[in-house]
């Protein structure tokens, strides 16, 4: 298993170093060091690691030969482990090896049954809400500037749904 996460003792030393620069409020692009770009749904973190916590972690859930590797164009992805301008590369990259069969850790982040419906719900819920205040809008609008289609709506969210 190879993981990419915040390095956080990096990301202290950039910080310390480069004291101004995160200063300028202006550079926002250093918020994506720790907290991830927010461009996907998945493109987020929730904690920042150090290599010695990290292979506690890992080890601790039954993964061994947990050591640092350098990211390469060979692994067939690119992604923010690759680093770039202005600091270079700020996550730790670990590779781990399963021991003992079947992981206990992946079984315990697998979604149910019921968190998957709930899941879907939720889309659809999120879809609708986007729905009504689009609606909302277009109701405003037409107050305000005459004509609007009830019947181009409706095909508008069935297409949504259906994409979704």
């Amino acid at each position: 298993m190879r993981i990419a996460v915040p390095d956080m003792n990096k990301i202290m030393r950039l910080y310390v170093e480069h004291w101004d620069w995160f200063q300028d409020p202006a550079q926002k692009v250093w918020s994506g060091l720790i907290y991830g770009g927010h461009e996907t749904e998945y493109d987020c973190h929730h904690a920042g690691f150090n290599f010695p916590y990290l292979k506690y972690l890992l080890e601790s859930a039954s993964f061994s030969d947990v050591s640092e590797y350098e990211p390469s164009e060979s692994l067939g992805h690119h992604d923010a482990s690759f680093g770039g301008k202005p600091f270079g590369t700020v996550s730790l990259n670990v590779v781990a090896r399963k021991t003992g069969g079947i992981s206990t850790v992946s079984s315990n982040f697998r979604h149910t049954f019921l968190e998957r419906i709930l899941i879907v719900l939720q889309r659809i819920f999120e879809i609708l809400y986007e729905a009504c205040i689009s609606i909302r809008m277009r109701l405003i609008r037409k107050r305000l500037y005459g004509s609007w289609s009830v019947k181009s709506e409706i095909i508008r969210i069935m297409r949504k749904l259906k994409k979704s």
